[in-house]
């Protein structure tokens, strides 16, 4: 990453000598051509590992299936209903766009519904410390614990000493993790079965900033 944050050396990046932005070298200046040490380093955590171990424990599989038993009756009260929906909006699943990927087959009740959060923090109260994190938050947690920090998944920290003028390139590697995954099985150790089942990630829609 740039020395000042200002981008990751990802994507249209990767193959950067200087920052498109400030200009400063992305390489430590005092050692031979050949040997191209980055001035700054910045972390990814990967996401697939971390929803495959939300299932190991009886306690995050009874968790997860909150989203499997609302997705049964939703679709139950739509189908008695003629598609129309009365009961009071509790949580996502009650709008329109996940019950018709339901039922448009594009994705299934069994799959994992995430959202993605960005934004800067300001980890001490009397120092300059700014730094960017995003997050992934698990929608099939109960809306009482799913913001709840023990049940929120780090994505990546950018540290300082700037703010990203290009927070996508940041952004990139989480979401080329996730997407290298869409479209494919993954092995998922369903603790209260006691044996490993097939969990096929899909892609439901993504809305605009």
């Amino acid at each position: 990453m740039c020395i000042n944050s200002c981008t990751g050396y990802t994507g249209p990046f990767s193959q950067c000598d200087n920052c498109p932005y400030c200009s400063k070298s992305r390489y430590e200046p005092d050692h031979p051509p050949e040997v191209r040490i980055p001035c700054q380093w910045f972390s990814t955590f990967p996401l697939a590992p971390q929803l495959q171990a939300l299932w190991w424990t009886p306690e995050g599989t009874n968790s997860l299936k909150y989203c499997q038993c609302c997705t049964a009756k939703i679709m139950e009260e739509l189908a008695r209903n003629n598609g129309i929906c009365t009961s009071p909006y509790v949580d996502f699943f009650d709008g329109s766009d996940y019950p018709t990927a339901i039922q448009e087959g594009r994705i299934s009740i069994d799959n994992m519904v995430l959202a993605f959060s960005i934004d800067g923090e300001q980890l001490y109260h009397n120092k300059v410390s700014e730094c960017w994190i995003y997050i992934w938050i698990i929608l099939g947690h109960a809306p009482s614990v799913h913001y709840k920090k023990n049940y929120v998944l780090p994505g990546r920290i950018i540290g300082r000493p700037g703010k990203p003028k290009n927070p996508e390139s940041y952004v990139f590697p989480g979401f080329h993790h996730r997407d290298f995954g869409f479209g494919t099985q993954h092995s998922i150790m369903y603790s209260h079965l006691g044996h490993s089942l097939l969990w096929e990630q899909q892609m439901v829609q993504e809305w605009p900033r």
